[in-house]
């Protein structure tokens, strides 16, 4: 079993082969692999959404440009009464990272992220907990 941390902007694998024998302990069939997709606001919208498998998203901001991120998605527990995985839908708390080492990202309970671009340039918008990586997900992108 692999439990997923966020470090810096990646996720990393942790075996904890301990965990994998602990009854009720959440498991996951998340990838750590970084799938990216582009941020296209279309001339004239104020908004970009997205639903899919990305883990990453990528797009061009102007210095100054107030940002809302929500993200949600598909996380899967594992139920030992029934054993099986239990699919729900869940926050996920959306990190950014832009020019001169920019940072900021969610708490970890909400899905909601705001912040204002302190530069012009191209800014990655991802999320965690990374053990939702590779699962369904929407995303929406405003901008103004």
């Amino acid at each position: 079993m692999a439990i997923y941390r966020r470090v810096g902007s990646s996720c990393m694998a942790l075996s904890l082969s301990a965990l994998a024998l602990a009854p009720g302990t959440a498991r996951s069939s998340a990838s750590n692999e970084e799938i990216v997709a582009e941020i296209h606001i279309a001339t004239g919208d104020r908004c970009w959404a997205y639903s899919g498998h990305a883990t990453t998203f990528m797009g061009k901001f102007s210095q100054g440009q107030n940002v809302e991120v929500k993200m949600s998605g598909e996380a899967s527990d594992y139920d030992p009464a029934t054993k099986k995985d239990v699919k729900s839908w869940q926050p996920r708390a959306p990190t950014a990272e832009g020019p001169g080492e920019f940072s900021t990202e969610a708490e970890m309970d909400s899905n909601v992220l705001n912040f204002r671009t302190p530069a012009n340039g191209t800014y990655r918008i991802s999320f965690y907990p990374c053990a939702m990586w590779g699962g369904q997900g929407e995303v929406r992108i405003c901008a103004d």
